[in-house]
Parts: C-alpha cells; structure tokens; sequence
C-alpha cells in the first residue's frame, strides 16, 4: 500500500484529507510539522499534501522539501491545497516547486488527484530514475 502523509494548514482540514486518501487505497497519516514530513518521505511516502493558507508554501514546508535528496524527491509526489490556487495549474506548481497544486473547493478529490498525480510522476521519472519510479509503484 502506498503511504500519504499529510500536513494540515490553512483551509485543509487534515482528517478530511486522511480521510480521501484512505478511501483512494493510501495509508495515509498526519505530521505534526516539516521535519516529521520529512521523516516520513524518507521512510517511503510516495504522496505529501500540504496546506496552504494562500497561494505559497509554509517556509519550513517548503524548507524541508528543499533540502530532500533528488533521488528522494523524485520517489514522490508533492500535491499543494490552498485558497487561490486553481486545480492543475502547471506554471503555479511549477514555481512552487511541487508537483500538482489543488484548489481548497477540490480537497474533498485530493485522493483521486493523489493517485492521478503518481501515475503521472511515475512515467515522467521512469526513463530517468528507474529506482524512483519503482518507489511509486506500478
């Protein structure tokens, strides 16, 4: 089973976000902060949701994704929820630095755009990182 870790903040509700994951096939748990987050990357999470108060990353949030190996932070997906952010927004994710962000209306789906979002991942990294793409399963 793959492992989501979550880390609540601003308009996402932590347990309903656990709670979508779950019901998407993940084992989904909350960190308490970025360095747990971390923690649990690095122990195998394929999927780290964040919440954002706006339309940017938590400083330590986006510290602890910064300073995360290359070979770690290919093995996941990195999926943003947050008011003024629109769902799929390819340029916003992009220099945020993660890989899908979400709209706060759509966090009731973060475990379908989890699952859509590590299919995605997984074949982009594949031709590049086979050790990676292995870790987000397929």
């Amino acid at each position: 089973m793959r492992r989501a870790v979550v880390l609540g903040g601003g308009s996402l509700q932590a347990d309903a976000a656990l709670g979508a994951l779950a019901a998407a096939g993940f084992d989904a748990v909350a960190a308490g902060g970025a360095a747990e987050l971390r923690g649990h990357v690095e122990i195998g999470a394929t999927v780290v949701v964040l919440g954002s108060a706006g339309g940017g990353l938590d400083a330590a949030a986006a510290a602890a994704l910064a300073t995360l190996p290359a070979a770690l932070r290919r093995g996941c997906a990195v999926l943003v929820v947050g008011p003024g952010l629109v769902t799929g927004d390819g340029l916003r994710a992009f220099l945020l630095g993660v890989d899908l962000v979400v709209a706060t209306a759509d966090a009731a789906r973060i475990g379908e755009l989890a699952a859509s979002a590590v299919g995605v991942k997984r074949v982009l990294v594949a031709p590049l990182d086979p050790a990676a793409a292995g870790r987000l399963g397929g």
